[in-house]
């Protein structure tokens, strides 16, 4: 609350620290192939969402901004940010209560209403290939789930994910890595609060074309309900290890609960492995059904 200023400004040396350091991170990602493929399948795949606009914004956006206009901007989040605050530790939490009570009790409040956009659907898949110098191209392939916060339905499709390209055991990793030998690496992620879901992969350029190919069958194969016992058993036991694990660092416990802070209140991780061991094959087999999907980006070799 007491930042350094000067005559109504952060300091200019201060901020061209940051500045710089900001910038790096930027073109640290596009060093990064992995994370620029995500993030630009993302801008194409959200581009009329806010979803589409990353966290830190743009380089164009970083280099016009000022100390003054910073300033401004973070006089607004105080007033209109909505704010959570978490306590982890071995003390009792009222001083922390009493502390920021009395601090934000000091300031004219008005938060934001706070809305995630959902589509359900996709409509016509959008294709975009980007030629730069790298050895290894990417594939990454965005859906609609269907299904997002607070829908119960987000343990099924979660455990749907999972059995697809979420662990050691996914059909994404033992048929179309292993068994085709058609990628290095091939991953399906869920973001429960947007409600999509994105594979991304690492393939040689010859091998694209079929090995989108061959993911767009391990979905339809759960669609019409190829899927064992062995592979929903481990991925439950996959999913509530990686549970029970969140409760061994207090970085664990707080990142379970800050994955919650959208939903309708907060459960425990036994509450959670609860639910998703109730999943059933039917509720899988449904959540892959609404899988659709919305962009294919691939970053190829020149």
């Amino acid at each position: 609350f007491e930042p350094n200023v000067k005559d109504g400004a952060f300091v200019s040396e201060e901020v061209e620290q940051e500045r710089r350091q900001l910038l790096d991170v930027i073109d640290s990602e596009y060093n990064e192939k992995r994370i620029y493929a995500n993030g630009r399948m993302i801008e194409i795949m959200c581009a009329d969402e806010v979803f589409g606009v990353k966290r830190y914004g743009t380089a164009e956006k970083i280099k016009e901004t000022t100390a003054q206009s910073l300033y401004l901007t973070w006089q607004n989040l105080l007033k209109t940010a909505v704010i959570e605050i978490m306590y982890i530790g071995d003390s009792a939490p009222d001083k922390a209560v009493e502390v920021f009570t009395e601090t934000f009790s000091k300031m004219n409040r008005q938060p934001a209403s706070l809305h995630t956009e959902v589509i359900r659907e996709a409509g016509d898949i959008k294709r975009e290939t980007e030629a730069v110098d790298v050895s290894q191209a990417k594939l990454v392939m965005g859906f609609r789930a269907g299904v997002a916060v607070p829908e119960k339905e987000i343990t099924a499709t979660a455990l749907m994910c999972a059995i697809l390209g979420g662990t050691a055991n996914s059909k994404l990793f033992c048929n179309v890595r292993e068994k085709q030998s058609l990628c290095y690496y091939c991953a399906a992620r869920y973001d429960k609060d947007k409600g999509i879901i994105v594979i991304d992969s690492g393939v040689e350029g010859e091998n694209i074309e079929k090995l989108e190919a061959g993911i767009l069958k391990e979905i339809d194969d759960m669609k019409n309900g190829v899927i064992s016992d062995f592979e929903i058993d481990s991925a439950k036991m996959a999913i509530i290890n990686a549970y029970q694990g969140s409760n061994d660092t207090v970085g664990g416990i707080e990142s379970w609960f800050a994955r919650q802070l959208l939903q309708d209140g907060f459960r425990t991780i036994e509450e959670e492995s609860a639910l998703l061991s109730a999943v059933t094959r039917e509720e899988i087999i449904a959540a892959a059904n609404k899988l659709t999907l919305d962009t294919v980006y691939v970053l190829k070799n020149k």
